[in-house]
């Protein structure tokens, strides 16, 4: 089963660069899509086998 999950987080700056980011952090969204793959093929075939031979 596929599926997409979204995310909120806050982005906390520690770094020694404060003239680049003005010691702000920022929000973050992500989008993650989660795949999951199809059954071992090679596996299912081999096990057919098997059950068919003995």
């Amino acid at each position: 089963m596929n599926s997409f999950n979204i995310g909120l987080s806050y982005d906390v700056n520690l770094s020694q660069l404060s003239g680049a980011s003005q010691n702000n952090g920022g929000f973050e969204i992500s989008l993650k899509y989660i795949s999951l793959p199809k059954k071992d093929l090679v596996q299912d075939s081999f096990s057919n086998w098997l059950r068919k031979s003995f």
